[in-house]
């Protein structure tokens, strides 16, 4: 019956209005695949399976639950490129991010601008290392953007002016060029960096990783990356608003 449902949401509309749904969207958090996780997590594989709509998870970065939702997608038959594991960006564990990327899947670095659950500078120093790892064709930039989040205003960790109020993840996409740059960074660039994080890895997930994987160079030393400052701060640098969003 649920299969039913989100097949029938993607292929013909939600309930009569007939706007039809882009993705698949499930959640698996701190506790894991418990309960009737596995139950839901099977009628979103079937569901994907039959309309070759894209995944989105949400997962727990800290649980590091990206991981067994994978496994437990892929061995039901989801192509690991359709997958994208929202809130990855949460996390600055470079094997934890690498091992989700290294099976084709996408890396949701979002939530830009919740400080709670990452600081925007470490976002961006994560953000810069994916990038020299050969990881831009595979990182989903977004902000996790609502106008306001209630339950976030009223968390003590995040009381104060703008509590709840989401970052422009072209602001972070700046200040990640940006900080590249105070490296001394001077290698070419074919100018597919900013075009791939803001246009064209929020369309959706393409077919098709394995040209993306073949072109990545030998992995370097990952080095670190420089500190921000307040005079680039996302906040202080003005840019068009980005529709890329993952709300959950």
């Amino acid at each position: 019956m649920l299969t039913g449902i989100f097949v029938r949401e993607i292929r013909e509309g939600i309930d009569d209005t007939g706007v039809k749904a882009a993705f698949l969207k499930c959640t698996v958090e701190l506790h894991g695949i418990m309960a009737d996780m596995p139950r839901i997590l099977t009628c979103i594989a079937e569901a994907q399976k039959e309309t070759g709509a894209p995944v989105m998870v949400h997962t727990n970065a800290e649980a590091k639950t990206g991981l067994p939702t994978l496994d437990f997608l892929t061995k039901a038959g989801v192509d690991p490129t359709k997958i994208v594991i929202a809130h990855a960006g949460d996390s600055n564990d470079l094997d934890y991010l690498r091992a989700i990327a290294d099976t084709g899947a996408w890396l949701g670095c979002d939530r830009y601008g919740i400080e709670v659950f990452n600081s925007s500078a470490d976002r961006i120093e994560t953000l810069l290392k994916l990038i020299e790892l050969g990881y831009t064709d595979q990182i989903h930039l977004s902000h996790d953007g609502a106008a306001f989040y209630d339950f976030m205003a009223y968390k003590p960790a995040v009381r104060g002016p703008g509590a709840g109020l989401p970052a422009d993840p072209q602001r972070a996409a700046a200040q990640a060029a940006r900080a590249r740059h105070h490296t001394g960074d001077d290698r070419p660039d074919d100018g597919r960096q900013p075009e791939a994080l803001l246009s064209a890895s929020p369309r959706a997930p393409a077919p098709d990783r394995a040209s993306a994987r073949n072109r990545r160079r030998a992995r370097p030393a990952i080095a670190a990356a420089p500190a921000l400052s307040s005079s680039t701060s996302p906040g202080n640098d003005p840019g068009p608003s980005s529709a890329s969003s993952d709300a959950a």
